[in-house]
């Protein structure tokens, strides 16, 4: 995009939801409303974050509403002594309920929650931020209060807008704003001055989406999701095998094949305008029956080894298993770069059908080989 100033006061967005006028402005001319945003309210993010530091001594203060989460996040870093302490205590689906104001130049921003607070107060000429957490760190609880002035009349404002249809970043940034108050940390106190500390606004809003609509922060709560999901499946399954199947583990593990394949195949069809929440629930019960198999297919080797080879049974199984690790990373990655993220859902799918069909031809198998060796004894 070329640089292009944005000189006049119009809103943010079109009726479409795309920008009216991408570009850089040296104020808050672009007016932002959160309903112009045409598109999943769920995708939408919004942050205001503050960092007030000498070059010695920085505390850092986020309220964040990333729509299905909310980010409250108080860091503080000493970079003479070398080290930082960061809280930052999570919100489910705030979906604009935090109450960010659409400006930066006018409104109060307060969250809360368990042992911690934080406020933004914005009095015109200056602006004040209260935090406190208990807890916070080895030396106890912390408790700041520092007040901004000597705000800056013009400040960095960019809007930047995607290849895809109504994604934008909108940003505002204030810089130099003089900070004085305290902080508090356990016993200690440190004073801040007018003459010696800075402070800098980052603000915005932005709706973007990454690959299949999972942004980095939502790719976080996938991957916590899939493993929850993932290790309740696994203890389903040992269960089931247990109670339905008499101990026929490759019985349960053709159902979760089966369903690995449906819901692997529902994420691949799904559009890339479907909600990354409907994204999120299809990884998160593909993960529910992808542990069970993972799990209970060394129990299966165990089993018909017998105590004669159970242990090279199960070392043979998990040397397989380290080794897919690296073949599947290098695979997908190569598979991704060369032919598109298509081919590596395509790739999964049909390793998952290759999975089941070997599986499926064990069902009458039975469930160890201790029968075996008795006649064989006998």
């Amino acid at each position: 995009m070329n640089q292009h100033e944005i000189t006049e006061r119009r809103p943010l967005l079109d009726a479409s939801g795309n920008l009216t006028e991408p570009g850089y402005a040296k104020s808050l001319l672009p007016i932002y409303r959160r309903s112009d945003i045409q598109a999943p309210k769920l995708r939408i993010k919004e942050w205001d974050y503050y960092c007030i530091n000498n070059g010695h001594f920085a505390l850092a203060l986020t309220i964040a509403d990333n729509s299905y989460m909310g980010l409250d996040s108080i860091s503080l870093l000493n970079l003479d002594e070398g080290w930082e302490i960061t809280k930052s205590p999570m919100k489910a689906f705030t979906n604009g309920k935090v109450g960010l104001p659409e400006s930066s130049e006018r409104g109060d921003v307060h969250s809360a929650g368990r042992n911690y607070s934080i406020l933004f107060k914005n009095e015109g000429d200056q602006r004040v931020l209260i935090a406190q957490m208990k807890n916070f760190g080895p030396e106890g609880s912390l408790y700041a209060k520092v007040t901004l002035t000597d705000i800056p009349a013009e400040s960095m404002v960019i809007a930047t807008p995607f290849d895809k249809d109504k994604h934008f970043y909108y940003n505002q940034k204030i810089n130099c704003m003089r900070a004085e108050g305290w902080i508090e940390l356990g016993d200690r106190r440190f004073e801040l001055t007018k003459d010696k500390f800075f402070a800098v606004l980052d603000w915005g809003p932005t709706f973007l989406q990454e690959s299949r609509g999972l942004s980095s922060s939502m790719a976080g709560w996938t991957v916590a999701i899939f493993e929850v999901c993932g290790i309740t499946g696994m203890l389903l399954a040992g269960w089931i095998s247990d109670k339905f199947f008499g101990g026929r583990a490759q019985r349960t593990c053709v159902f979760c094949m089966a369903g690995v394949i449906l819901f692997i195949s529902l994420f691949f069809a799904l559009p890339e305008s479907t909600d990354p929440v409907v994204l999120l629930m299809m990884l998160a019960v593909a993960g529910f029956f992808i542990y069970g198999p993972q799990a209970l297919i060394g129990v299966i080797a165990s089993n018909h080894a017998t105590k004669k080879a159970a242990s090279t049974a199960n070392g043979v199984v998990g040397m397989v298993s380290y080794v897919s690790v690296v073949v599947s990373g290098w695979g997908f990655g190569f598979i991704s770069d060369h032919f598109g993220w298509r081919w590596v859902f395509i790739t999964m799918i049909a390793m998952a059908v290759l999975g089941f069909l070997v599986l499926l031809s064990m069902w009458n198998t039975k469930s160890d080989g201790y029968e075996h060796d008795a006649a064989e004894t006998n």
